[in-house]
């Protein structure tokens, strides 16, 4: 067992196969440019979230619906069904 991790090891710590330095390189800076779209990506998704938790704040019934278990501002306006509100501006269900 120990040879087998022996020649496993040498193996790995080979040289492998490359591309040239130019193509390595412009890989690089592809992938630190892809990175940053999804840097900006992600910022924009946190801004968006926070926009929509500060107009569901402002909705009449926010502090009912954020009172269920595990409904907080960004995922209450998602699970409360649009079909089983009694208006387009409540979010009450119909009884």
């Amino acid at each position: 067992m120990e040879d087998l991790a022996a020649e496993l090891q040498q193996s790995l710590r080979r040289p492998q196969l490359r591309h040239l330095a130019v193509v390595e390189e412009a890989m690089g800076t592809q992938t630190l440019a892809l990175l940053a779209t999804l840097n900006v990506e992600r910022a924009s998704s946190d801004q968006l979230a926070e926009a929509a938790s500060e107009a569901f704040r402002q909705h009449p019934d926010h502090a009912i619906v954020t009172s269920f278990p595990g409904l907080v501002d960004v995922t209450a306006p998602a699970c409360w069904p649009r079909s089983a509100t009694n208006s387009p501006g409540s979010l009450m269900p119909v009884r």
